[in-house]
């Protein structure tokens, strides 16, 4: 799903490097839950591929989880692409979780004064296997609001040296 090999330095004992980029428009890519709670986004011209989605602050729990390949455990930095809005539109406390090796690891971003395009969530170390759910975000915790939204695009996961 999605996958971009790029070549490295070349060497002996240089390992290949390489991206795998989900966009909310790979097949099977993105799961939203529940569906009914999400909706395209009006900012498909800053948003990555042309389409993102985004979901009502309202107080009601909503999830959008990246599913992926990924073809080889090891260390990946992991990236959200959204598009950044006023905190009267999106919020300054987004819950994210990010699945490695030991379990779900919760962190708190930024969709507002922050920069529209992929956003670095850190290192993390990721388990090879077909179907991985890698990241979650979520509106829970998110204070209600009728005018701000959490907003999902893409996520880009590049292998870094062990």
């Amino acid at each position: 799903l999605g996958t971009v090999f790029t070549p490295a330095a070349r060497g002996p004992a240089v390992e290949p490097s390489f991206e795998i980029i989900v966009d909310d428009l790979t097949p099977g890519g993105l799961v939203l839950a529940p569906p009914a709670g999400w909706r395209e986004s009006a900012e498909a011209d800053r948003s990555y591929g042309g389409s993102s989605k985004v979901a009502l602050a309202d107080g009601q729990a909503k999830t959008a989880t990246f599913v992926t390949d990924i073809p080889q455990t090891g260390k990946y930095e992991v990236s959200l692409y959204w598009t950044t809005a006023v905190e009267t539109l999106r919020s300054s406390s987004v819950p994210v979780a990010v699945h490695d090796v030991a379990g779900w690891k919760s962190l708190t971003v930024s969709q507002v004064g922050t920069q529209t395009g992929f956003n670095s969530l850190g290192t993390y170390h990721l388990e090879a296997g077909k179907g991985r759910e890698v990241v979650r975000i979520s509106t829970e915790g998110v204070p209600p609001s009728t005018t701000v939204h959490v907003a999902v695009d893409a996520m880009k996961l590049v292998k870094v040296a062990d």
